[in-house]
């Protein structure tokens, strides 16, 4: 589900209109086919050369959405005609740093240019341009006109913040007065200017003061509405030893003469007293807990205070004004101590503080190595962090993922932060400084440690295939557009592709057994296997040789082709063999030995037991093609001919069952294979060298 937000820029512009249109602006009203309203900013005419400029504008919607590029802050529209006749309309989505992370070029049926243009059912062949010539010609038009746009909404933001802060300093000093009518009235006027404040800014800061302060002044009201007196008693004649007060009846007589009647709170609108000193005290003590204590206890005394701020009475108001003040001061630097120091359940709780997650916090991640708190910010924190440019140890990086890169070294890795950003859905397809996507960068470089930050995640970009369809495509582009290279970059780029079409065969494989439970079950047992590999860098190192790659997409697509077309009992069988096989060569037994193993050794095992695993589903396969035949055959044939095939059926069933019987010995015997082909394979290693 796509979690959709305010638009900032939207809700300023609905206020900037007027002023806009003096500064020669255009900003209209309007709406798409769906009837969806939206902001449109006209544009100047510019020269489109080689294309032809037809029309164009910004848009600006309501509502944007992090995760999804087609709901970025505001978006350029385009009409272009190329030097064939045909229509494009252009679509570039920026961010609010005012970044395009997104581009399509549409045909469309006609050269009238209106909202209600439809697309052609056949596109041309070739694109009108790249985006490396739409980018700098979209951004010359839309930079001047964004540029004043933002100034402006700057200095709104700015202006309203400087007179929030004013109106808290003077309601300070009207609250040194208990008994100050003009109190109530200056906390009306901070409403009133948080109401105007909230809707430009993302997070929901100056929203939880502003409702916080309405509460105070609606208990107020309450507390000053027309109450129930009290029922005058009836002058008693009775004895003094009939009344159990004759004191108290006599100050209700004498009161009942000379004034109205007492007002009566009603019940449970009184802001109990002592209930404000408990919370003071509270307060006090935390101030000198221990860090991690002030964390974990701090979110429950604040909203003890904001359910004391329904009881509000007039006598309280400053009070409690001030206590919220000095707890929100105290609660933003325990909130920022416990990111330091690492206590990050206890600060996942404080949510009304999570809006301070800003840059800093990221960059502070990144030069520290600390993932724990990149992972932190980037959940709780703006999305849009992974898409800004950082600084790191005076290093500008265009994005976090590119930090990464330029960071690691050998002695200071930063495989543990990019798999937090791969986790967290950074995009592995945006351009390195060579132009080439910086997934293949990261991939490309056997040597580092990053690329087993891309595997790491069973959701990831790496087990998806369009990933790699991407790359295949980009490198392909480059390639092409390129001819200028070495022979020597080409055939290492081309390599590369055959690398990919490889990894996306296994990416396939990874989605088909997520269907099913037996498969997820399946692929568990797999990835453990992959994590005990992974402890002996002797044989991690050989498990992207290309020569096994080859053998391991092979089997990979026999094994999807198998499972599709075999029976759910059989399927069900192979799941758990399978698995068998690859607890098995985990087993404690044979550490010592892989200890031992040399690299080529090793290999030389993994690529046997993968060409037995593709001859074992070879013979599966093909004794499943002749079963689905005899069976297809036999809806034709005579009684005596179905006869026959149900002997047939019975031996295939026998067969089946003796190869279930079978089943408990094959962890043993596998593993007495594998010894053998170790030892085999050590003996072939040794010959060699």
């Amino acid at each position: 589900m796509v979690i959709v937000a305010k638009n900032t820029l939207y809700q300023f512009l609905l206020s900037f209109k007027q002023e806009a249109a003096e500064r020669s602006i255009r900003i209209e009203q309007d709406s798409n086919r769906k009837q969806v309203p939206y902001l449109r900013i006209s544009l100047p005419e510019i020269d489109s050369t080689p294309l032809k400029l037809l029309a164009h504008h910004i848009s600006v919607y309501a509502s944007e959405s992090e995760s999804n590029p087609f709901l970025s802050q505001y978006h350029y529209t385009g009409m272009f005609m190329d030097e064939h006749g045909h229509t494009w309309k252009a679509h570039l989505y920026f961010n609010e740093e005012d970044l395009i992370i997104h581009s399509s070029y549409t045909p469309v049926k006609s050269s009238v240019v209106s909202s209600s243009t439809d697309t052609i059912s056949h596109e041309p062949t070739k694109l009108p341009c790249r985006d490396e010539e739409m980018f700098p010609l979209v951004e010359s038009v839309c930079k001047p006109v964004m540029s004043i746009i933002r100034a402006r909404f700057n200095h709104k933001v700015s202006s309203l913040c400087e007179a929030y802060q004013r109106l808290e300093q003077e309601a300070a000093e009207l609250s040194k007065d208990p008994r100050c009518p003009h109190y109530p009235t200056k906390l009306a006027e901070i409403c009133e200017v948080l109401q105007e404040l909230d809707p430009l800014v993302r997070h929901s800061n100056y929203w939880a003061i502003q409702k916080f302060i309405e509460r105070l002044l609606g208990s107020i009201k309450t507390d000053l509405s027309p109450l129930e007196p009290i029922q005058e008693e009836p002058i008693s004649m009775s004895s003094p030893s009939s009344s159990s007060s004759s004191s108290s009846s006599a100050d209700h007589q004498s009161l009942s003469f000379f004034s109205q009647a007492p007002i009566k709170p009603k019940k449970g609108r009184q802001l109990d007293e002592q209930a404000l000193e408990d919370l003071s005290l509270r307060f006090a003590n935390l101030k000198v807990a221990k860090p991690e204590e002030q964390a974990q206890q701090f979110t429950y005394l604040f909203a003890k205070l904001n359910s004391l701020a329904l009881l509000a009475r007039g006598n309280t108001l400053a009070r409690l004004h001030q206590f919220y003040q000095d707890m929100r001061i105290f609660g933003e630097q325990v909130y920022k101590r416990a990111l330091l120091l690492g206590y990050f359940e206890a600060a996942a709780t404080m949510t009304m503080f999570h809006y301070l997650l800003s840059d800093q916090y990221m960059e502070l991640a990144l030069h520290l190595r600390k993932a724990p708190l990149l992972e932190f910010v980037l959940q709780y924190g703006d999305k849009s962090l992974l898409k800004r440019p950082v600084k790191v140890k005076d290093l500008a990086f265009p994005s976090s993922v590119h930090a990464c890169i330029g960071l690691d070294k050998s002695s200071s890795p930063m495989q543990d932060c990019l798999a937090v950003l791969v986790k967290y859905g950074a995009s592995m397809l945006q351009r390195f400084d060579n132009g080439l996507p910086i997934g293949h960068i990261i991939l490309s470089r056997k040597q580092s440690t990053l690329m087993g930050a891309l595997d790491r995640y069973p959701d990831s970009t790496y087990y998806c295939p369009a990933f790699f369809n991407h790359l295949i495509s980009a490198l392909t582009v480059f390639i092409n557009s390129h001819p200028e290279m070495s022979e020597e970059e080409r055939e290492s780029l081309e390599a590369s592709i055959k690398f990919y079409f490889l990894k996306k065969t296994a990416a396939n494989w990874t989605q088909y057994m997520q269907t099913s439970a037996a498969g997820r079950k399946y692929l568990k047992d797999i990835r453990a296997r992959k994590d005990f590999i992974d402890k002996f860098p002797n044989l991690g190192k050989i498990m992207n040789d290309f020569d096994l790659l080859v053998l391991v997409a092979e089997e990979q697509e026999l094994e999807m082709q198998y499972l599709q077309r075999c029976s759910e009992s059989d399927r069900q069988r192979w799941f758990k063999s399978s698995g068998a096989i690859a607890k098995a060569n985990i087993d404690a037994d044979i550490v010592s030995l892989l200890e031992t193993m040399p690299s080529e050794a090793w290999k030389q095992v993994m690529l046997n037991q993968h060409s037995k695993g593709i001859a074992t589903l070879n013979l599966a396969y093909e004794t499943l093609l002749q079963e689905n035949k005899i069976k297809r055959k036999s809806n034709h044939q005579t009684p005596r001919s179905r006869t026959t095939h149900v002997l047939c059926e019975n031996m295939v069933r026998a067969e089946s069952q003796i190869t279930q019987l079978s089943d408990k010995f094959r962890k043993i015997r596998e593993k007495r294979e594998l010894e053998e082909s170790i030892a085999e394979s050590t003996t072939e290693a040794s010959y060699r060298l």
